[in-house]
C-alpha cells in the first residue's frame, strides 16, 4: 500500500486478523495474517488515523483516533464507522486507549485539550485533570487502572517545553511530570510484567521504566 502505516493491531481472539491504521488511507483489515488487505473505512470522514485500538473483551469493537474527525467507533471489525465526539471540542485526536479493567471507559489524547475521558463507550466525553496541551500517546496499567501514562508533545504548565511523559495515579484527575525528554509518541506496558513500561521517543530512541 502507498499509505504511511501509523498503527498495527492484532485481533486477540482471531490472531490471523490484523488491522493497519494509516496516515492518509484510513483502516485496512487482513484476515490472512497480513498476506492480503481490504479497506475497512466506510463512514470515516477523514483517512488520517494517528492511533487505533481494539476493545479488550469485544474484539469486533474498534476505536480510531482521527485527524479532524475526533474519535470513531466500529462495532463490525471496521466495516462501518460511527463518529463518537459529543464533548470532544477538538477534532484532532492523536491517541486512544481503553481501560483494561473497565472497557466502558475510553481515553482520548488530543492536540490542544489534553486528555478526554468517556465512561460510556465513547458516547460522551468529559475533561480530565489534564485539560490542555498535546498528548500523543496513552497507556493504562493492566495491573492498576488508576495508573495512566501520557506522552506529551508540549504543556506550558509543566515548564520549559513540557515534552516527555506524565503519570497519573488517580484515573487522570491529577498528573505529575515524570520524564522530561523528547516527545513520547508511543507507550506500552510489558504484558508479562506490568511494572515495566516502554516509551518510544521522537528522535531519541526507546526508554524503559521498571517502576511504572
Amino acid at each position: 500500500r502507498d499509505s504511511h502505516v501509523k498503527t498495527v493491531r492484532v485481533d486477540p481472539s482471531r490472531p490471523g486478523t490484523v488491522y493497519a491504521a494509516t496516515w492518509g488511507g484510513g483502516v485496512y483489515r487482513s484476515e490472512d495474517a497480513a498476506r492480503t488487505w481490504t479497506p475497512a473505512r466506510f463512514g470515516l470522514t477523514t483517512l488520517i488515523l494517528p492511533d487505533f485500538t481494539i476493545h479488550p473483551t469485544e474484539p469486533d469493537r474498534l476505536y480510531a483516533a482521527t485527524d479532524g474527525g475526533g474519535v470513531y467507533r466500529s462495532e463490525a471489525q471496521g466495516r462501518r464507522w460511527t463518529p463518537m465526539r459529543e464533548g470532544l471540542v477538538a477534532g484532532i485526536i492523536v491517541a486512544v486507549d481503553v481501560d483494561p479493567s473497565n472497557p466502558d471507559v475510553i481515553y482520548a489524547g488530543s492536540e490542544g485539550i489534553g486528555i478526554r475521558r468517556s465512561q460510556n463507550l465513547g458516547g460522551t466525553w468529559a475533561s480530565t485533570g489534564l485539560d490542555n496541551g498535546a498528548v500523543w500517546s496513552i497507556a493504562i496499567s493492566p495491573r492498576d487502572p488508576n495508573i495512566i501514562l501520557a506522552g506529551s508533545w508540549g504543556f506550558v504548565r509543566f515548564g520549559d517545553d513540557g515534552q516527555g511523559i506524565l503519570r497519573s495515579a488517580d484515573h487522570g484527575e491529577t498528573w505529575d511530570f515524570v520524564l522530561a525528554s523528547a516527545p513520547a509518541v508511543s507507550l506500552e506496558f510489558d504484558p508479562s510484567d506490568h511494572s515495566v513500561v516502554y516509551a518510544g521517543l521522537f528522535g531519541d530512541g526507546a526508554y524503559r521504566s521498571d517502576d511504572a
